[in-house]
């Protein structure tokens, strides 16, 4: 995985931000719920601090529950991070919290993954669209040889 142990730092019991190459991965576990606004939101300026990330993870592995006031703050960070140059991968949700996002429609606005190599995938895919393509060399015409073919002679009549 890309994650270096030494970048991680943890807010709460249940809340952790880990730093990638080009990414941040929110740990969360336990209840989202009006305790665990403040950290989020914690975490959410950390992420506006740092525009140079070009991938929001945010593992919801273990998270049982998700209320309005995390919702809000999961709405924030969508919008800051949902743009075309930046992605919001959303990994291994569990069915109660999938189906709240679903029904907000939030579930719209990220990348779902719900296996390891679905998340390595899209993180090879953001680092792809980031990185600056390869200058191609000018291609030069080739002229095509003309053919000197003798015309049919046609017989008169």
């Amino acid at each position: 995985m890309y994650i270096n142990a030494n970048m991680a730092e943890q807010i709460t019991s249940n809340l952790s931000l880990h730093r990638g190459n080009n990414f941040y991965r929110i740990k969360m576990s336990g209840e989202a719920d009006i305790d665990f606004v403040n950290a989020f939101s914690r975490i959410v300026q950390e992420v506006e601090a740092h525009p140079e990330m070009t991938c929001l993870v945010l593992d919801m592995e273990e998270v049982s529950y998700i209320d309005s006031a995390t919702l809000s703050v999961f709405i924030r960070l969508i919008k800051i991070y949902n743009t075309d140059k930046n992605k919001v991968l959303l990994y291994k949700p569990q069915m109660a919290v999938e189906e709240v996002l679903q029904c907000t429609n939030l579930l719209s606005l990220v990348t779902l993954c719900r296996t390891q190599a679905e998340l390595d995938e899209a993180l090879l895919e953001t680092g792809k669209k980031t990185s600056r393509p390869k200058k191609r060399a000018a291609k030069t015409k080739k002229k095509k040889p003309v053919s000197k073919k003798k015309k049919p002679v046609r017989k008169k009549r």
